[in-house]
């Protein structure tokens, strides 16, 4: 296991790439605010996607947060300074936020977001970036931002209610309540609820399992998902497609290769 090297600030939260084989994981460590996001640790979820982007040998990146937490939104803390009138908050909202969003939206790559405790706020625009959401029985979600006085911005309520249904994601805005794992799960925000005990096990296995996939097919498929795929057949010019199919007629895990 290995920790990829990319820009860092003195900022007292950080976002760390580490990478382990075909898994890499974006971890978010700022304990002290149950991992809330400071302007430097948005831009590095942007700069690490991006880096991600380029290593084809990644097979899987999970996100996930430190310390009993996935993430609790933005750092309040630096309202007063970076997001205190309509320029700077836009500004933020839409030079710093949307980036990362639109960084890890852009990945031709398997998200998974392994949520354990709050996931708030801009926690919960992150996890909805990614394909598959499972937490542990004492997760949290949602998103009070109305009862701080503003709403989502145009681009996250995209992001958000294209994750989770527009009624869901009003209800939550509208409610300002945190949800506990199993009734998200019943509304579909999330794929599995594990117990604590197993989590991290069950967790594992499932990178593992997301890993193996064909990176061509993948990527193929995360476009059409975003609308955006230009040639929805490229991936019959792969050899993953003809491996693919080789070791289902030879009774075998297939050994993809990178695209």
């Amino acid at each position: 296991m290995g920790e990829a090297s990319h820009p860092r600030t003195a900022a007292p939260g950080q976002v760390n790439l580490i990478i382990d084989g075909p898994v890499a994981t974006l971890l978010i460590s700022h304990p002290a605010r149950r991992n809330a996001l400071t302007v430097a640790m948005w831009h590095q979820i942007t700069q690490s996607a991006q880096l991600l982007a380029g290593m084809p040998a990644v097979r899987c990146v999970m996100l996930r947060g430190a310390g009993g937490h996935f993430c609790a939104g933005a750092d309040i803390s630096e309202m007063p300074t970076v997001r205190h009138d309509r320029a700077t908050g836009t500004a933020y909202h839409e030079e710093v936020i949307r980036p990362a969003l639109t960084a890890l939206l852009a990945l031709d790559k398997p998200l998974v977001a392994g949520i354990e405790g709050d996931c708030v706020g801009g926690g919960l625009e992150l996890a909805a970036c990614c394909d598959v959401r499972v937490a542990n029985s004492d997760a949290r979600l949602g998103a009070p931002v109305l009862h701080r006085g503003f709403p989502l911005a145009p681009f996250e309520w995209q992001v958000v209610s294209g994750a989770f249904g527009r009624a869901a994601t009003m209800s939550l805005l509208v409610s300002g309540e945190l949800i506990e794992a199993p009734r998200a799960l019943a509304l579909g925000m999330l794929q599995h609820v594990w117990p604590r005990a197993g989590f991290e096990w069950q967790l594992a296995d499932l990178a593992r399992r997301v890993s193996q996939t064909a990176p061509a097919a993948v990527a193929v498929a995360k476009q059409l998902a975003r609308g955006q795929c230009d040639d929805p057949y490229v991936f019959l010019d792969s050899p993953d497609y003809r491996e693919g199919i080789l070791a289902f007629l030879e009774h075998r895990a297939p050994r993809f290769g990178s695209r």
